[in-house]
């Protein structure tokens, strides 16, 4: 099945003039819109799989949360404030370390997820965290070529030009907790993972934006993920 953001078959549908909403016209017009998009279709996860995913997420919750009492704690002064604010923490740290165990026991439980987060570990740099985001969040990874994946994560560059004019090109859309969790991992490897390094470097003294640089890193990164999977061999030196 596809998954598809609601506004693009409602403006699909307003460029057709069809400005009712009924069941019917709704029905005709996804047909119109897939017969004219295409767009990408993937397997519906079975029950295993969404089990999986629902526990990996379930780490993602207190995070957020933890992140802002813990800058609340560095801003408190007040003790009674403190001591509501640190027993916060040690709630949202239980929930988060509980996450964590049902994150790793949902891919123990599986197979195939155990046998594709060792490949994909194999990676210089690959995490538990980053190897388990992109089996839960981006499950297309190894069956889809290069472009369909940047541009499932969000991070393929879009064109802004016109006639003459040339305009900045920029990444958006996409999924984006891969892509946060794809973005905290190459600023490590900007400075950590010399292979990356090195790549950084000759981008950045070629006058490349910083930004820019990091997007590379990313890529490059999820480029070999894609690859180890599709050819269900562990990383190689050769693969950097």
């Amino acid at each position: 099945m596809a998954v598809l953001h609601p506004a693009r078959v409602r403006e699909f549908a307003e460029t057709l003039g069809r400005l009712a909403k009924t069941d019917a016209v709704d029905a005709a017009v996804l047909a119109e819109f897939a017969e004219e998009a295409r767009p990408l279709a993937r397997p519906r996860p079975d029950a295993a799989t969404r089990h999986s995913q629902a526990r990996i997420g379930l780490r993602r919750d207190p995070i957020e949360p933890r992140t802002a009492t813990g800058h609340r704690v560095n801003a408190a002064t007040d003790r009674y404030v403190l001591r509501s604010l640190h027993a916060t923490e040690r709630v949202l740290k239980r929930e988060l370390d509980r996450g964590e165990k049902e994150r790793d026991a949902a891919v123990d439980a599986s197979p195939t997820w155990q046998a594709k987060a060792e490949l994909l570990e194999s990676i210089p740099g690959v995490g538990e965290v980053l190897s388990q985001t992109l089996l839960a969040d981006l499950p297309e990874l190894g069956t889809r070529s290069r472009e369909e994946i940047a541009s499932l994560v969000g991070v393929a560059p879009m064109n802004r030009d016109s006639g003459r004019q040339r305009g900045h090109r920029r990444v958006q859309g996409g999924r984006s907790e891969v892509r946060r969790v794809l973005h905290m991992a190459a600023l490590s490897a900007r400075t950590n993972n010399a292979t990356r390094k090195v790549f950084a470097d000759r981008l950045a003294a070629a006058g490349t934006a910083g930004t820019v640089v990091i997007i590379a890193v990313a890529r490059k990164r999820w480029v070999i993920a894609n690859a180890v999977l599709r050819d269900n061999r562990r990383w190689q030196p050769e693969m950097a």
